[in-house]
């Protein structure tokens, strides 16, 4: 599907329904079409606020970069990103000859949120919008369209986009569901046994090939590193453990699996840029 902005097509609208009295699961929060040729333009998912929400951005024409958690992409047109806030990511406009024009849609709910995490867990954060586009035109009338007056029209058009994305991208997740089955059961021992000394040899022996050949598959069909994989794991761990648990940093790190606490400071900080206590009191 192609969209021609005009300087008339760009817009953005916050829903707010005060005096709602019934408790929805799927809610649209705004949306809008937007030119950005700024590299003023720059979000962090780290600081946007304690509220958990999901933004799924297309991009029409021109480019922007999302990095999400060490890796970068490129927004291109036929493209959109899907990531859900708080969360450690970062997108912006880098400068270039055109501008980068979009759609976008923030949504929030405990059912969005569960459906859309679990697209973003199994496709990651890039979307391809190349094929189908019933998630675009559904898009296309939450913004143009005027036809939200109400908290259930918006509720119902929030649910309606997230099924839109699932029939989508259900080529995508089926082929991703085909992944060997040696991915499967290394991640899910890694998961299990986030606290014990998981090395890359542990994984490949748990595969039942070797370092090499394990490690050669393994970054083929994840995209990502087995050692990077499991250290990611360890820091969403500890993430969670940061803000739900009152428990010592040396702690955090023995149920992580870290060798040590100041092996487990010197990896937070790199990648999320704050160290464990700076991050907890933040949260606080």
């Amino acid at each position: 599907m192609l969209f021609k902005l005009d300087s008339n097509s760009f817009k953005s609208e916050v829903f707010s329904f005060p005096d709602r009295i019934v408790n929805l699961h799927s809610m649209l929060l705004s949306c809008g079409a937007q030119s950005v040729n700024s590299t003023s333009y720059f979000f962090n998912g780290l600081r946007r606020g304690e509220k958990e929400f999901v933004i799924w951005q297309y991009t029409i024409s021109g480019k922007g970069i999302l990095r999400y958690q060490g890796r970068e992409y490129e927004l291109k047109p036929g493209f959109a990103m899907l990531v859900h806030i708080p969360h450690n990511h970062q997108y912006f406009y880098r400068e270039n000859v055109e501008p980068w024009n979009f759609i976008y849609l923030c949504l929030n709910g405990s059912e969005v949120i569960r459906i859309s995490t679990w697209i973003e867990g199994k496709l990651g954060p890039l979307l391809d919008h190349r094929k189908n586009h019933k998630s675009l035109n559904i898009a296309s009338e939450i913004i143009w369209g005027g036809k939200i007056k109400t908290a259930q029209d918006a509720s119902s058009y929030a649910y309606k986009v997230i099924m839109g994305l699932l029939d989508d991208l259900s080529d995508y997740i089926e082929k991703e569901d085909r992944k060997p089955d040696f991915i499967r059961k290394v991640s899910e021992f890694c998961i299990k046994n986030l606290n014990a000394p998981i090395d890359v040899d542990k994984m490949a022996e748990i595969a039942g090939f070797s370092r090499y050949h394990f490690s050669r598959l393994f970054e083929k069909h994840k995209g990502i590193s087995p050692a990077k994989f499991l250290r990611e794991l360890r820091l969403k761990r500890a993430i969670i453990l940061l803000q739900t648990e009152l428990l010592e940093i040396k702690e955090i790190a023995e149920r992580c699996g870290f060798s040590s606490s100041s092996y487990f400071c010197r990896a937070f900080q790199k990648h999320f840029g704050v160290s464990p206590d700076a991050y907890r009191n933040r949260k606080k």
